[in-house]
């Protein structure tokens, strides 16, 4: 029983060196909050400060995932064969189109763009498979230039045609002629 007691004591023993070294810990935390500079200060803040903009602006990104899947399904049922909606149909292509999408959000949703082009074929409305052509034809776009992820940007081609006499010799005492070859090139201009 002694051995027993003994026993409870030292482990109450230890158990308050443990708070106490705890308390010893938060408090030296303390006075090394208390000793940083008014720069470390600044500078804390302003990686604060940079985290929470990083992770709004990683929650907005996922708003927008989600958005895009939610109306994607709304797309996909709108145009089915029992009830089909194209006003709503439209309009929730519309509500695609006024989605902020980059590259890197079309490529975490791979189901869109297969989807768009399945509705650019769809023949029951021309306003839909229009409609839907134009955002496939932007989607395509955004991977075509680079991936900016803005606006889509119309490009204007030059053409260029030059004009090159050719001297061919046969080799021989008879006149040279000249053959006139046109070589057109296709440039895109931003």
């Amino acid at each position: 029983m002694e051995k027993k007691k003994e026993l409870v004591k030292k482990e109450k023993e230890s158990k308050e060196k443990d708070k106490k070294g705890d308390e010893d810990k938060k408090s030296k935390k303390k006075s090394k909050d208390i000793e940083l500079t008014d720069e470390q200060k600044k500078e804390r803040e302003v990686k604060a400060n940079e985290a929470m903009k990083r992770i709004a602006a990683e929650s907005e990104e996922q708003n927008v995932i989600e958005r895009l899947a939610e109306l994607e399904k709304e797309l996909r049922r709108t145009l089915s064969l029992k009830d089909a909606d194209h006003n709503k149909c439209i309009k929730v292509l519309q509500d695609i189109t006024d989605l902020p999408l980059t590259p890197a959000l079309l490529m975490k949703n791979k189901t869109i763009i297969p989807t768009m082009k399945k509705v650019k074929a769809y023949k029951a409305s021309p306003k839909v498979s229009e409609k839907a052509a134009q955002l496939y034809y932007h989607y395509k776009s955004l991977f075509a230039i680079g991936g900016t992820g803005g606006n889509v940007v119309k490009t204007q081609e030059i053409k260029t045609q030059v004009q090159i006499n050719i001297n061919i010799n046969n080799h021989s005492s008879e006149k040279v002629e000249e053959v006139p070859v046109t070589i057109t090139q296709t440039s895109n201009v931003l």
